[in-house]
This record gives C-alpha cells, sequence and structure tokens, in this order.
C-alpha cells in the first residue's frame, strides 16, 4: 500500500466530476477521511462542471466536500486565449500559423473546456498530415470536432439534469431574436407571465447555465447553448 507519509505526500484527482456514481464518491471520501484523521499528507482535487460541482457539495452523504475550496473558472478574454494557444503551441515544437490564431479563439469563445478540446483536436488534425505547422484547415477541422464532442460532453449532460420547464425557458430565449434575450419576451414566448417564469430564471443562474446581461436581460452562460437548443427544440419540446 502507498504510504502517503513517507512519500511526501498524495493527491488525489477526479475529473468530470458529474460522471462519477455518488456511492463511489462516498466510498473515496472515507478513505481520504481515514488518511486525514491517521496524519497522512493527502489532499483531494476535484473538478467538473457548475452545476455538477454544486450537486456534489450539496450532497448529504458527500458532506467532506462541503469544507473544499471552490474555484470556478471565468470566462477567458480574445486575447488570453489566442495567446495562450500560441504559447502552448510554440512550447510543444509547432508553428501556429496566423491565420489559424482567430479562427481559433472565436472557436473556443472564452471558455476553458472548450479552449482544451479545440486545442486538442486541432493538434491532432496537424499530426494526421505530419506537419509541424498548425494552419486555417486545421484549425477549421479541430472546431468542427471540438464543437460535436462539446455538444455531447457539456451541453447535453447540462440539459439532462434540468427540469423540463427549465428547458422550455432556455427554449424560449434561444427562439428570441435580440441577444441578450429580454426576460419579458422569454416569459411571452412561453405564454407566462414575467412573474411566472422568475423561478425558473433564477434556478438557470444559479445553476450558471445563463447569466445576467443587464437590467431585464439574460444570455447564455455556456457557449454554443443557443445553437444546439434551436437544432434540437423538437426533441427537445415538441413543436414549439
Amino acid at each position: 500500500m502507498f504510504n502517503a507519509s513517507k512519500h511526501g505526500g498524495l493527491l488525489v484527482t477526479l475529473d468530470e466530476i458529474q460522471d462519477a456514481p455518488l456511492d463511489e464518491l462516498r466510498e473515496l471520501g472515507n478513505e481520504i477521511q481515514l488518511l486525514i484523521r491517521q496524519g497522512a499528507n493527502v489532499a483531494f482535487a476535484f473538478a467538473g462542471l457548475p452545476t455538477s460541482v454544486d450537486e456534489a457539495v450539496g450532497a448529504d452523504t458527500l458532506t467532506f466536500l462541503q469544507r473544499a475550496k471552490h474555484i470556478e473558472l471565468a470566462k477567458l478574454s480574445d486575447y488570453e486565449v489566442g495567446a495562450s494557444l500560441e504559447d502552448t503551441v510554440r512550447r510543444a515544437g509547432k508553428e501556429l500559423v496566423h491565420e489559424a490564431t482567430p479562427l481559433l479563439t472565436k472557436a473556443a469563445a472564452g471558455y476553458p473546456f472548450m479552449i482544451q478540446l479545440v486545442g486538442y483536436y486541432t493538434w491532432q488534425a496537424s499530426e494526421r498530415r505530419g506537419s509541424d505547422t498548425i494552419d486555417a484547415q486545421d484549425a477549421r477541422r479541430g472546431a468542427e470536432i471540438a464543437r460535436a464532442n462539446f455538444d455531447t460532453m457539456v451541453i447535453e449532460p447540462a440539459l439532462r439534469r434540468l427540469p423540463q420547464k427549465q428547458i422550455e425557458y432556455l427554449v424560449a430565449m434561444a427562439r428570441c431574436p435580440e441577444q441578450p434575450a429580454q426576460t419579458g419576451e422569454v416569459s411571452r414566448l412561453m405564454g407566462l407571465s414575467t412573474k411566472d417564469t422568475s423561478s425558473y430564471r433564477k434556478r438557470l443562474i444559479d445553476a450558471a447555465v445563463i447569466e445576467k446581461a443587464g437590467y431585464g436581460r439574460v444570455a447564455f452562460a455556456i457557449p454554443y447553448m443557443r445553437e444546439y437548443l434551436v437544432e434540437h427544440t423538437d426533441e427537445l419540446i415538441g413543436e414549439a
């Protein structure tokens, strides 16, 4: 058995916490707490979508997580995204052709996880060509694959956790021609009053699915959510 105290410490990491079964998380938590009580130098770091992290932290059977320090990754500026991609590619031994940078930056939309996906699949496209450069064609291909995976890995799981009325609120938001959407227009499209929809709006904001965007307006906090909702309206709520 690994002795954490003799080897300088043990760091346990868990990514995509939303995919971890609660019973396994509970068992892991019990073991970590036992190690801590025994004086072991052990730490636990986990990551996931904001809603999923909040659900895990708030679970009655996972109270040990409530003592965790919560760090939420903010949206990055276009400058930060572009500079990060260029620096990462350069350090890894490739050259990012100038016209590829704005394509990748736009596709990433400032969302930390999407930046990873775009970078990874673009790199793979370049590798398949056996090239030491990443060009615009690689960027377009990488962005296309990243978008499909983003839908599967981020948007669809986020929607699966929402009650039907909140999904209907999101679909109404997506249908608003003016973005960010006016809350009054969202309510009108749902056939309800603003008062009736206020609880849906608040819960979606708390879940970091949407965000306030000025007085009486809301915007999607997850990139490509609007496009996904428009494309899948019928299967989400039937004929709108």
